[in-house]
C-alpha cells in the first residue's frame, strides 16, 4: 500500500518510531533509546548518523534526512559544559516517518520536546545519567501513542511538564477576487468573536454565501485589499469557502456526485436541512432531487424555478444551489467573452480557435471603453450626484466607481477584459454594472462572442 505514495504527494502518515541518540565520547554517534526497538537498525543509523549528530554549524536546525525507505526528523542539541567528557553533551531526539509522509507539521512538536529534554538535562542529568533515563522508554512510547491517536500529549518527569500538540501547516490559500463569493463552514462556530482580529470581526457578519467580496467590502466599509486579506486567512483556516456569485439567470449542471445524494443517508439529511425554508418543515428527498435533476446546459435558475415550482415550496432555492455547488452536487458554467479581431467580426460566426489579440488597445479596450461610457453616459459630474450599481453600494463608496475614479475603474475593466479567461462574473463587479445590462451590451457587439464552460 504505501508504494502508491511517494515523497511530496503531501499525504499525512503516523509516526513509525522515536529514538534519542547521543555522541559517546569512545564509541561515538549511537542510539541509547528508541521505540519500537530496534525500528531503525545499527547499521542504517551508522549509515545516517553523521547528518543525525551534525557539526556545531548544524546545532538547534530542524534537520529532515530521507533514506533506505524513511524519513527522520530531529532537531540536534549540543549542551556546553566542563563537567562532560568532551566538555560538550551532543544529543537528538528523532521521529521517523515513511518516506512519502509530510512531515512539517511535527518539526515544532521535535523541536519543543528537545528543548523540554535541555531543561531537564540542566536540571537533573535526565540523559547523561542512565539511573535517571530509565524511564525514558516508557515516555517516548506514550508520546508516539498519543501524538498518533490524539495528536496532542501531555508529558510529565517529575515536578517538569510539558504539553505537545500537532497542528497542521495548510498550504497558502489561493489569491482572494472581488467577484468571489465567501461561505462560512461548520469550523466557524468553534471560534468565538474575540478570538478575531478587528478587521476579522467587522467583515464576518456580512459573509453570508451570497456577498461577493466587493460588495462585502463595501457593506463593512473596509478596504478592498483589507477585506480580501481578511477572507484568505479565513481561508486558511477552512473558516471559509469560496464561490461564485448567484444569478438566476446562470447556468448550472450535474456532476456524477448528485449519486452520493442517492445512497447517502447522512448526506441526505445534511442537504434536507441546509436548503429547508424553516427549520421546523424539512423539504422531501424527492422534491431536492427533482431540482437537481433539473439543472443541465441552457436552463438557467429562473427558468427551473418557473417550471418546477409544485417542487419549491419548502426549500430555498439560492440554498439548494449554494449547498449543490459547496458539496460538489453542481458546478456553475461560467460565460468568457471573447473578443474577435476586426477582420473576424463582419464575417460568420467565429469560434474559439480564432487568434485572441493580445494587445491593450484592441477592440477589448473599445468594448470596455464603450461598456463605461453605456453606464455612465447621463451621470452629472457634481460632487453629490451618486449612482448605484447593480449590488445595491453607491458606485462612489470609497471610490469604487465615482466619476472621479472612472480612469482607474477603466483600468480596471480593460484589465478584466484583456484575456479571454475572466469571466462574466468578474466583469461585471470590475465595470460595477449588473449582468443583464453587460450582456445586452455585448449582444449588441457584432466583435464579441460568449463560450460558456
Amino acid at each position: 500500500m504505501e508504494s502508491r505514495f511517494y515523497e511530496g504527494c503531501g499525504r499525512e502518515g503516523p509516526i513509525r518510531c522515536i529514538f534519542l541518540c547521543e555522541f559517546h565520547p569512545v564509541a561515538g554517534p549511537k542510539i541509547t533509546c528508541q521505540v519500537p526497538a530496534d525500528y531503525v537498525s545499527k547499521e542504517n543509523f551508522d549509515a545516517v548518523s553523521v547528518y543525525i549528530i551534525p557539526k556545531a554549524q548544524l546545532q538547534r536546525s530542524i534537520l529532515t534526512v530521507t533514506v533506505l525507505g524513511k524519513k527522520i526528523t530531529g532537531f540536534p542539541i549540543s549542551i556546553d559544559n566542563p563537567k562532560y567528557a568532551r566538555n560538550a553533551f551532543y544529543f537528538n531526539l528523532c521521529f521517523v516517518f515513511d518516506s512519502w509522509a509530510r512531515t512539517v507539521h511535527f518539526e515544532p512538536v521535535v523541536k519543543k520536546l528537545s528543548e523540554f529534554l535541555v531543561t531537564l538535562e540542566m536540571e537533573s542529568g535526565f540523559l547523561s545519567n542512565d539511573n535517571c533515563k530509565v524511564n525514558l522508554p516508557n515516555i517516548l512510547q506514550t508520546i508516539l501513542q498519543e501524538l498518533n491517536r490524539r495528536k496532542m500529549c501531555t508529558v510529565v518527569v517529575g515536578s517538569s511538564t510539558t504539553h505537545l500538540k500537532v497542528v497542521r501547516v495548510s498550504r497558502d490559500p489561493t489569491p482572494v477576487d472581488d467577484h468571489q463569493v465567501p461561505c462560512l463552514t461548520a469550523v466557524h462556530k468553534s471560534y468565538c468573536r474575540d478570538q478575531w482580529d478587528l478587521t476579522t470581526q467587522q467583515v464576518i457578519p456580512f459573509i453570508d454565501g451570497f456577498n461577493h467580496v466587493a460588495k462585502i467590502a463595501a457593506e463593512a466599509d473596509v478596504e478592498n485589499n483589507l477585506v480580501k486579506s481578511c477572507i484568505q486567512n479565513l481561508l486558511y483556516y477552512g473558516v471559509v469557502r469560496m464561490i461564485s456569485i448567484f444569478r438566476y439567470s446562470a447556468e448550472y449542471a450535474t456532476t456524477p456526485k448528485l449519486r452520493e445524494l442517492l445512497e447517502n443517508i447522512g448526506f441526505q439529511k445534511e442537504c434536507m436541512k441546509y436548503v429547508a425554508k424553516s427549520s421546523s418543515v424539512l423539504p422531501s428527498l424527492r422534491d431536492i432531487l427533482a431540482v437537481y435533476g433539473g439543472f443541465r446546459r441552457g436552463v438557467t435558475v429562473r427558468e427551473l424555478c418557473v417550471r418546477l415550482q409544485s417542487h419549491l415550496h419548502n426549500l430555498d432555492m439560492r440554498k439548494l444551489v449554494q449547498f449543490g455547488v459547496l458539496s460538489g452536487v453542481l458546478r456553475r458554467i461560467h460565460e468568457y467573452p471573447v473578443v474577435l479581431l476586426e477582420e473576424c467580426a463582419s464575417s460568420t460566426p467565429a469560434v474559439a480557435s480564432l487568434p485572441v489579440p493580445r494587445s491593450p488597445t484592441t477592440p477589448r479596450t473599445h468594448l470596455l471603453r464603450h461598456i463605461h461610457a453605456h453606464l455612465h453616459a447621463n451621470l452629472p459630474m457634481g460632487e453629490g450626484n451618486h449612482e448605484r450599481n447593480a449590488y445595491g453600494s453607491s458606485l462612489s463608496d470609497r471610490g469604487h466607481c465615482s466619476p472621479s475614479s472612472s480612469r482607474s475603474r477603466i483600468s480596471l475593466g480593460v484589465r478584466a477584459l484583456s484575456s479571454q479567461e475572466r469571466s462574466m462574473d468578474e466583469i461585471c463587479v470590475a465595470v460595477g454594472c449588473s449582468f443583464a445590462r453587460l450582456s445586452s451590451i455585448m449582444e449588441a457587439d457584432p466583435s464579441v462572442i460568449v463560450l460558456r464552460k
